[in-house]
């Protein structure tokens, strides 16, 4: 018979002096891979049943290899668009944080992402974090991880207390996934910044140090904060940096190969005075992108602190007539800004102000401070010495007290404990 049932093909095969032809379909579990054809030409000699058995048997592993690689394509695929949903397209704009997001030539085997969280007391959280993936289970180690970690960071620990924490939580986690009891690490860089004091606190586990860019340009490392990664055996303890941060400071949180990449002569004069985090994440995307040792992703954060008309602060007598002495203050600093804050709005900080400088008075431990701050919302903070933070109960109806702070929740965006400190933050012009 012919080689081929396709004419054209046919004269092909004559032309190149085939005489003998093999073709086999590569097909798995009713679906069409592909075909293999075998030609033979010239003096050879022609196929033989044995050659058809020897093709099967071809036929049949390359089948199971290109279905395995196809199944892995799709797991990747899935892997990556489930990675992206980690990720935020821009970071959200925080109160003293303006946060960019660059990845340089990242590993196909590790997922980053990242996270800018707002706290009480006008705080923020910067976290960088990256697990590797070598499965679809890494990455729900990820989101188990990613969901851990803010449910911590909302207890306002301080970082190297919560990356101890989280250790022991990927620990757990890796233990649950399938297979379980495999070794399963991860890499994370948590970064607490305070607007008001201007300072940043942050630890780091498995990741290169931080580095702070001074608004002069100049750079420092933060050493002292580097950490084994979270579920290591390393036994060593985390460590926290503590540094003071000048208005238009520059906070870099790197992973990978990307914290060598950064030395001071790669970052000199990226960073005008004029320029947002975002400029400086294009420039070292551009600088960095055309090596190929930069390898990694980096949140950046340039911190701008409170200005002292923006923020209030008195200390106060731990008796019963310090709830009212409160009201009085904070009405009358209030009442200085009135384009910040509503009428409707101004009542319910009084009733604030009130709830929480009681429950400090009844149950904390001088001295006592109150503490507005006011931007994008308005925060209202009492502290004290004692230390056990406030909880929130749920009174039943028959009891006359503990409703205090559930009157505070239901007033409030956000409740916390910001070490030490009791806050409630309320929308600037909300009516609710």
């Amino acid at each position: 018979g012919g080689l081929s049932a396709d004419p054209v093909r046919e004269r092909a095969l004559r032309a190149a002096g085939a005489h003998s032809m093999i073709v086999a379909s590569l097909a798995v579990r009713g679906r069409l891979l592909g075909m293999l054809a075998l030609v033979r030409r010239g003096d050879a000699d022609p196929y033989s049943h044995a050659d058809v058995r020897t093709t099967e048997t071809v036929a049949l592993h390359a089948t199971l290899c290109l279905d395995n690689a196809r199944r892995a394509a799709h797991d990747r695929a899935l892997a990556s668009t489930v990675q992206r949903r980690f990720l935020d397209k821009v970071p959200n704009a925080q109160l003293g944080v303006d946060a960019a997001f660059v990845a340089l030539s990242p590993l196909p085997q590790s997922g980053s992402w990242f996270d800018v969280l707002p706290l009480s007391g006008a705080r923020c959280a910067l976290v960088l974090g990256e697990i590797p993936r070598d499965s679809t289970d890494a990455l729900v180690l990820q989101g188990q991880l990613r969901t851990a970690l803010r449910a911590l960071a909302d207890l306002e620990l301080q970082p190297d207390e919560l990356l101890a924490r989280l250790s022991d939580t990927v620990t757990h986690l890796a233990e649950e996934l399938p297979g379980g009891g495999a070794p399963r690490t991860a890499r994370c860089t948590y970064a607490l910044y305070d607007p008001v004091a201007r300072t940043v606190r942050v630890a780091c586990a498995g990741h290169p140090p931080p580095l702070v860019i001074g608004p002069d340009t100049t750079v420092t490392h933060l050493d002292e904060a580097s950490g084994p990664a979270l579920g290591a055996d390393d036994p060593a303890p985390f460590a926290m940096a503590t540094r003071e941060l000048a208005d238009g400071s520059t906070l870099v949180l790197p992973s990978g190969d990307l914290g060598a990449s950064l030395r001071p002569e790669s970052l000199a004069g990226l960073l005008a005075g004029d320029a947002t985090a975002q400029d400086l994440a294009d420039s070292l995307f551009t600088r960095l992108a055309p090596h190929s040792d930069s390898t990694g992703t980096a949140l950046l954060a340039r911190t701008y602190g409170l200005g002292g008309d923006r923020t209030a602060c008195w200390e106060l007598s731990a008796r019963e007539e310090s709830a009212a002495e409160a009201r009085r203050l904070a009405r009358g600093w209030l009442a200085a800004h009135p384009d910040a804050i509503g009428a409707d709005d101004l009542d319910s900080a009084d009733l604030l102000v009130s709830e929480l400088v009681t429950n400090a008075v009844r149950y904390g431990t001088p001295p006592l401070t109150l503490r507005l701050i006011l931007n994008r919302s308005l925060t209202v903070e009492v502290g004290d010495s004692c230390a056990t933070s406030p909880s929130l109960r749920h009174a039943r109806v028959t009891d006359e007290g503990g409703r205090g702070l559930f009157i505070v929740s239901q007033l409030t965006d956000k409740v916390g404990d910001a070490g030490g400190w009791g806050a409630a933050r309320r929308s600037g012009r909300s009516s609710r």
